[in-house]
């Protein structure tokens, strides 16, 4: 049992927020159930409601009993009780009973931050939160998580404007109480972040409801009013509002006509056109309830979001069942890993960085895995292999390496492996290039060094996590291009076109593409850099499987076609040499080097010198082992393509190149699940395609020793014919 008390020591809102909004996208993907809501009225300002789901990702279901007392401030009372009850979807025990006070706090508004983290204006600098109740401190830490240039909090209460003023008076000792003393002890980065933000942060009790309604660009109402407060004709253009306290029939905060011509949102399209805000305008014939979008379908297509910076955009949060699991389920984790929460500190952002998905499920189940059909390396060589395949004696390079004074080393790289490194570009100077640990050491440094908390990146999806989470962490708006399985998997360059703005700073791309194995053509290359060049935007583009191809001929990079370019890569992938922990980056942007070099005095000084000497030595024979590795994977695809074309329960579209491929598979089952049961039932490892947000799909890599591929596909396929006699 978790007590209010322990919950707040366990949860932190950045990860919470982080938690609602998966939850978002796992009901926009189905695999997430809600079940119908139970409420009651208990007489009096009083009333008790009871919503309960599945949350399929975590293998949880549960419910929460809500009981909501409008009299207990006057008893010196909270006014909401109740309890989550959390139980295991895989065997039904129940596994926690959690306080619903502190945990309805956090997640309520967490679903506020994901809107306003979605659709307000990141530029936006004052934040008006209506009502003073228990809700409204959380409201306010959430939307300081997400919205980095407020500076200015104005707190109204539209029965009692002097209590709205001793509440905004009180609200920094509330607030540093309840988000920053609680976990000081156990996670001193968090707290310290919030004290700063905190800081930062002017609180005003405002009685002129209407002028501070005009003054500001994001608006919270957290009431349990049945009259609309915020009148129509009160808000601004480029206004985003979301509307927390309607959560039953009757109740009203916003005026009906404020809908009229705006972009409606919510959590549960259903059961918020019954209890929601959105019932008064479309009870008006206002608006109709297709015309509101759900919020988890937002997260997941940029294109439902705000269409320009002068809409005005509404989230109705009514609650849903899968908020309260997410932050229970986080809760009960920590409680159960005996740690209050990752101490992970984050560079100059209020954001927790999320969790990486692909990793940390490799990380899991890689060692344990008889059959590794998630390894995206071509067929790893050990040193002695590396030397009889180049034709260099083993005995003399060993020589070397054991001969070699181990001291930093040249700081930037080593220049004869610069040298050989320019041999995979055109027009490229050892000069351009800096080592790195792995590409993923420089696709950080480059994150890094460039992106600043309110830029604008745009990041293709599905990808590699760490180009979406790590500029989002750091505070930058990130909009996602979708890659669709109808155009390839390609970028939609009309879709990129209306994404980019003046504020865009960086366009991030994956060439070939992880997990598709798409791969942009020269042609399709140069329409991104035409549309970056528009708005004078960088182009990051991560090539760490490039020259794989099944196709002979030269794969451009970006640095060929734009100065602005920069190319990250490494030796994992095409060059079967993971171990060496070695990567680089690329450019011709002389400000972009100089700037990530600085950045990297602080986190690398220089990649190891017996490294760097195994990597020369491939590169100056990248000739040769480009021949080996393209043909496994040419052959491997072979045999891919054949086993596909066997499964009557698998399609995908076949790969361009790299060494990954997406197959989507159509049994309903959760990706985790499955792949979570191949594991354990064939000792078979794939990656769910929840990891990168495509439920129903499956990452197969096909590069490493094609026996190996055979005998796991094969226990793949009698998984399938399983699945597909449980199914009768």
């Amino acid at each position: 049992m978790l007590s209010a008390s322990q919950i707040s020591h366990l949860l932190d809102m950045p990860a919470v927020i982080d938690a609602v909004a998966d939850a978002y996208k796992e009901k926009a993907n189905h695999p997430a159930t809600l079940w119908p809501m139970v409420y009651e009225q208990l007489g009096g300002e009083a009333d008790m409601d009871i919503r309960s789901g599945v949350l399929a990702s975590k293998h949880v279901f549960g419910s929460k009993l809500l009981a909501w007392f409008g009299e207990n401030a006057k008893r010196g009372l909270p006014e909401l009780n109740g309890l989550v009850n959390l139980y295991s979807s895989d065997t039904g025990e129940p596994v926690a009973v959690l306080n619903a006070t502190a945990l309805t706090g956090f997640r309520t508004g967490a679903a506020g931050a994901v809107a306003s983290r979605l659709l307000a204006n990141p530029d936006a600098t004052t934040l008006l939160v209506v009502g003073t109740g228990s809700q409204a401190p959380y409201q306010i830490m959430a939307q300081l998580c997400v919205l980095p240039k407020v500076t200015q909090v104005l707190l109204a209460n539209p029965r009692d404007a002097k209590k709205a003023q001793a509440a905004a008076a009180q609200l920094p000792m509330t607030l540093e109480k309840l988000f920053s003393q609680t976990i000081r002890a156990t996670n001193s980065v968090v707290a310290g972040l919030i004290d700063h933000r905190l800081s930062e942060v002017e609180f005003t009790g405002v009685t002129d409801l209407p002028a501070a309604v005009q003054r500001s660009r994001v608006i919270v109402t957290a009431t349990p009013a049945t009259k609309p407060l915020i009148q129509a004709d009160w808000v601004q253009p480029g206004t985003h509002l979301n509307a927390i306290g309607a959560d039953m029939e009757g109740k009203q905060e916003l005026d009906a006509k404020l809908f009229q011509g705006a972009q409606a949102y919510t959590d549960d399209v259903p059961q918020a056109s019954e209890v929601g805000e959105i019932q008064n305008p479309i009870k008006a014939g206002v608006i109709k309830p297709e015309q509101v979008v759900e919020i988890g379908n937002a997260l997941l297509d940029p294109t439902l979001g705000r269409h320009d910076a002068n809409a005005i955009t509404i989230f109705d949060s009514t609650g849903i069942a899968l908020q309260d699991l997410a932050a229970a389920n986080l809760a009960f984790v920590r409680a159960k890993a005996g740690r209050r929460h990752s101490s992970r500190p984050i560079r100059r952002s209020t954001m927790k960085i999320k969790d990486f998905g692909v990793e940390q499920w490799m990380n899991e189940y890689e060692t344990k895995a008889k059959y590794n059909l998630g390894e995206t390396c071509v067929s790893s060589l050990s040193i002695r292999e590396l030397c009889e395949l180049v034709g260099v004696d083993v005995n003399d390079f060993a020589k070397q390496l054991v001969d070699r004074r181990l001291t930093y080393g040249a700081i930037e790289g080593a220049v004869e492996l610069k040298e050989a490194i320019t041999r995979l570009y055109q027009n490229l100077t050892p000069d351009e290039i800096v080592t790195e640990h792995g590409a993923i050491g420089a696709n950080n440094l480059v994150l890094n060094a460039l992106v600043e908390p309110g830029d604008e990146v745009i990041a293709v999806t599905p990808t590699y996590q760490q180009l979406q989470s790590i500029p989002e962490a750091i505070g930058a708006t990130v909009k996602l291009l979708p890659l669709k399985r109808g155009n390839g998997y390609l970028p939609d360059a009309e879709q990129l076109r209306g994404l980019v703005s003046d504020k865009t700073k960086l366009i991030v791309l994956n060439n070939p593409d992880n997990p598709t194995g798409a791969l942009m053509s020269q042609a399709g290359l140069q329409t991104i850099v035409d549309i970056a060049k528009s708005v004078d935007a960088y182009v990051l583009c991560d090539e760490v499987y490039r020259h794989l191809t099944q196709e002979d001929g030269y794969s451009p990079s970006i640095i060929d076609l734009y100065d602005k370019g920069i190319s990250t890569s490494s030796f994992s992938k095409v060059f079967s040499l993971a171990g060496i922990r070695l990567g680089w980056l690329a450019t011709h942007d002389q400000a972009v080097m100089k700037a990530c070099l600085s950045y990297r005095d602080y986190e690398t000084i220089s990649c190891g010198q017996l490294d760097e000497m195994v990597g020369t030595l491939a590169l100056k024979n990248q000739a040769v082992l480009l021949e080996r590795n393209r043909g496994i994977v040419r052959e491997n695809l072979k045999i891919l393509e054949e086993w596909v074309h066997q499964q009557p329960h698998i399609t995908w579209l076949k790969p361009k190149a790299g060494t990954t491929a997406l197959l989507y598979y159509d049994f309903d089952l959760p990706s985790t699940i499955f792949c979570d049961r191949l594991m354990k039932e064939y000792e078979t490892l794939l990656v769910p395609g929840s990891c990168f947000d495509i439920e129903n799909s499956l990452r197969i890599g096909y590069a490493f020793e094609t026996a190996h591929l055979r005998d796991g596909m094969n226990q793949l396929g009698k998984f399938l014919a399983k699945l597909e006699q449980e199914a009768r």
